[in-house]
Order: C-alpha cells, then structure tokens, then sequence
C-alpha cells in the first residue's frame, strides 16, 4: 500500500520540478533576450521560432547519434561472438548520393530556370544527329520556308514586295520589314532546286530510309505559291545537270536542273539501291499514288474505266499504321519507271484554271514509295553500324503536294470550281486543326519535361474529321520523320495569305513525332513485329 500511494505522489512532484525547471529556463532566456546588445531595448520583438528545416535537422542529427550507439553496440556482440563486422554507409553519405541523383534537378527547379527555346541550328542538330543511337527518335517537324520570285502578272500589276529573306540563310523571314519568323532554314527567290532538295529532305532521305524510318515531305502554301514546282510532281523536262551526267556505275540518269524534291529524291533511293551488295534483288521498291479529290480518294495508277475504279477506304493495318485499302501499288526498278508512272498519273489529277492560277491543282496528291529490304544471306548488313542482316527492313516515303488554300472572291470560282474550293477549303482547316492540337501538346510534353511535376495530357487530335488527315496521321505526330515545305508569296496583294501560311509553319515546328525502326526479324512476323512496335510507342 505504501508503495501504491507514493507513486503518484512522487509522479506529481516529478512534475512540478519539471515545470518549475522549464519556467526557469524560460525566464532565463527572457533576461538575457533583454540584457541582449543585439535587440535594442527590452521591447523588441519576440524570439523568432525554430524553422521547420532547423528542427528536421536537430531531429535527424539526435537520430543519427542514436543510430551510430545502437549500431556500436551491436558491432562489438557481433566482435564477441566472432562474427564480422557489417558496413553501413554513413547518412552523409547517403544523403550526397541521394542529392547526386536529384540534386540538379531539384536545384535548377527550386532556382526557378526556364530553358531558353532552340534556335534553329539546335533543331537541325537534334534532328538530324547520330542515327545510330538509338531505334526510337522522338523529334520535332523540320520546318522550311521558300520564297518564289514575284510573277509574271504580279510585275504587270506593279505589285510590290512584301516579304524578304536574309542572304545568309539564317532561317529568318521578315513581312514588311517589322514582323519576323524563324524556321529550321528559309530559302529565298533565287535559291536552286538542288539547293531547296539538299536544305529540305536530302540528308533525311539518303540516311533514313534503308534503315527503317519513315519520311514524309509535304509542301503547303496559298494557291500560286509554288508547291507543284518545288515538289516537282509535273517535271521540268530539262536537261540533266550538266556537272553530273549518267552515272557509270549505277547507270541512272541523275535529276536535272528544274526538277523538284520527288525526282531527286527518287534518285537517290535508288543510287542508294545500286550501291548495295546484291541490292537490286535485295531490295523491292513499290509506288502508289492517289489524289483526295471532293474529299473522295481516288487512285490516280488505276489505268481502266474511272467509273469502275474500287473505291478507296483508309483503315488501321497492323504491319503498316495507317494504309489505304484497295490502293494500287507497281513495282518500279528506275527513276525513269517512276516518272512515266508520275507522268500518267498527274494527267489523271484534276486541275484548272482560276484567276490566281492558270494551272490550279484541284486536289491533294500523295505518292507513296514503299522499300522493302530482304535479309543478307552473307551477313552483310544494310548500313555501316550495328543493324543485324538477319532482319527485313521496311519503311516508306510519303511524297504530299497539298492543293492551295484560296479565297473565292480573288480566284473568281464558280459551280464546280467553287464547290472544289470549298472541299480544299475544308480539308486544310481541319489539318490546321491538326496542328494547332500537336503544337500545343508538344508545348506542354516541353514544358513537362524540362519540369519536376509531370501532368497528363489528354487533348483530342480531330484526325478523322478529313480524309487528309485521316492518311497523315502517321506523317504528323505518329511514327514517321518529318519535312514541311512552307511555300510563300512575297507580292503585297497576297500579304494575308502569306501571313497565314507563316502562322501555320511556325506552329507545325512544335510537333513532335515519336519515328520508330521498322525491322522484322525473320523469326517473327511482320505483323506481330508491328503489333509490338505500335505498342512500344503507345507506352512512351
């Protein structure tokens, strides 16, 4: 009973002797608060209180005092009973490691640095680096501006000139000497055909293609802006340069003076070709080509009755992404195959004569060359890097020349010209709907990356809103590498136009494609190979 009865009593005192230590320990610390030089006068503010850093620093510093003592006593039982000693890396240590792995990262986020947007020769750098780094490039649309001279009709209507170029080809464009742009490279009046090729897909081409990638080059731009000629989808009918004629080991004949992108780049597929150890049986070159016209797809390498021409449908393919079912394909071994082929099928395209254009493409046109390469049986493989030869390469080059945006007022259109207007019309608005959509989520995939806290997106791409983009979907934001040709008008009477074009350019420069090598191994099939690709890329 009487050791009941003490206990409380000896808990209360314990109390009091603790309150009454802890009130002196308070007074004391107000005495020398006010006997302090540092505050002043005894009316000076409060003592300021601990942060919580402070306190999480005192708490972790008692904690690894108690750490380092439980751990020194479990070291010297270990001792006794002969067993060995354990390491254990000291906190210090610990918390550097941890600060190496996140501490840059941490720091520039807590600094608040913002990365300052890529000029364009970092773009051009990033998106035409190593090749063989990796087999998944994620990398922006290569955007290119060119400026035509002023027609012939533009001079006769002393129409003067609005939009100029620098000389030495900084990607910059200026509209009326106080509004600039800038792109990957802009290319002025005077600039060669072999010039526009060589800044615009000619390196993509010649080093993309036999490994795998998909490249897609599209010209946009205002009606009478050009497009046809630099993508050169009606020839030239030159002569061929004449520092390079035929060649002796390849025998093709190379492209001439005024021929556009899609000739030269045919060349060089196939000089690729011929330079290959048993290329010619190795690999197989297919063509297609079709116009969406009213916004219906028509075959333009379909040479029987246009009435009885199968109707077109685009569909999901496993092995190929988007493919159009029904499409022709000929199996060419030549440029010279695939000019007469692109010869009889631009005089199937629909055109007409307008106001702004007295040749006026009345539909959007897309030549599609398919390369398959077939595995080695010596052990030779495509490129000079790592690819093994016992794959089968597959890749394609999508080749678009858009019809150009107009205004019925200017190009005077009327019944069916009118009604054809309109559809074009229509499908450029939803393609920029397409791309304003791409840019802003490029923006934000930008912006999450450069930041710690990463936020989903989920904004919808209206690709099946047209039929043209419905069959670029993979070309913009999907699994091909990517070149758009902005043509411009630099008359004063086309100066809206013009603007436009220069918004829309600008915006596409924010999309992001994820490009993915389209190999098949021979113990699997191209169909499960491409299963697996399409879901490697959905889960990035």
């Amino acid at each position: 009973m009487t050791n009941t009865a003490a206990g409380p009593t000896a808990q209360s005192s314990g109390r009091k002797e603790a309150t009454s230590s802890a009130s002196g320990s308070v007074s004391g610390r107000e005495r020398k608060r006010k006997m302090s030089p540092d505050e002043g006068s005894p009316d000076a503010s409060p003592p300021q209180k601990l942060s919580p850093m402070s306190t999480s620093s005192t708490e972790s510093t008692s904690s690894s005092t108690g750490v380092s003592r439980s751990s020194t006593s479990s070291q010297s039982k270990r001792k006794a009973l002969g067993r060995p000693p354990i390491s254990a890396t000291s906190p210090a240590k610990k918390s550097s490691s941890a600060q190496s792995r996140g501490g840059s990262v941490s720091s520039s986020a807590a600094a608040g640095e913002l990365k300052a947007p890529p000029s364009p020769a970092d773009r051009t750098a990033s998106n035409t680096g190593n090749e063989n780094d990796n087999d998944d490039q994620q990398q922006n649309v290569r955007v290119v501006a060119r400026l035509r001279p002023l027609s012939a009709k533009e001079i006769d209507e002393d129409s003067k000139q609005a939009i100029t170029t620098t000389k030495t080809q900084s990607g910059t464009i200026t509209v009326e000497k106080s509004r600039k742009f800038e792109y990957d490279a802009v290319l002025g009046p005077d600039t060669t055909q072999s010039k526009v090729y060589e800044l615009t897909a000619g390196d993509t081409v010649q080093k993309n293609i036999f490994r795998g990638f998909n490249v897609t080059i599209l010209a946009y731009g205002q009606t009478g802006s050009g497009k046809t000629f630099t993508m050169g989808t009606a020839g030239s009918g030159d002569d061929p340069s004449s520092d390079e004629k035929a060649d002796s080991t390849t025998k093709l004949t190379p492209p001439s003076k005024g021929d556009g992108i899609i000739p030269r780049a045919v060349y060089d597929l196939f000089k690729k070709r011929a330079s290959l150890p048993g290329g010619n049986d190795r690999v197989k070159v297919e063509m297609s080509y079709l116009e969406i016209y009213n916004e219906e797809a028509r075959d333009l390498m379909y040479t029987g009755d246009p009435s009885k021409s199968p109707d077109l449908h685009i569909r999901d393919s496993k092995a190929e992404g988007v493919a159009v079912q029904n499409l022709s394909r000929h199996v060419v071994n030549s440029p010279s195959d695939v000019a007469t082929l692109m010869t009889e099928a631009s005089e199937r395209r629909v055109t007409a004569s307008t106001q702004m254009n007295a040749v006026s493409s009345r539909s959007h046109a897309v030549c599609t060359l398919y390369v398959t390469i077939a595995p080695s049986e010596d052990g030779d493989s495509v490129e000079d890097d790592n690819d093994a030869s016992a794959e089968e390469v597959r890749s394609k080059l999508t080749l678009v020349d858009l019809a150009g945006s107009e205004r019925l007022k200017r190009t005077g259109a009327e019944g069916t010209r009118m009604r054809e207007g309109i559809n074009i019309n229509k499908g450029l608005f939803v393609l920029g709907q397409v791309v304003s959509a791409l840019s802003e989520l490029g923006q934000q995939t930008q912006q999450n990356s450069s930041s710690t806290t990463k936020s989903s997106s989920s904004a919808h791409i209206p690709y099946r809103d047209s039929k043209l983009t419905r069959l670029l979907q993979d070309s913009l934001g999907g699994n091909s590498k990517t070149v758009m040709v902005a043509c411009v008008s630099p008359s004063e009477s086309n100066i809206e136009e013009s603007m436009n074009t220069l918004r829309y350019a600008s915006r596409a420069r924010n999309i992001k494609n994820s490009a993915v090598r389209n190999v098949t191994s021979t113990a699997m099939s191209p169909t499960e190979a491409a299963a697996l690709r399409r879901e490697n890329q959905m889960l990035k």
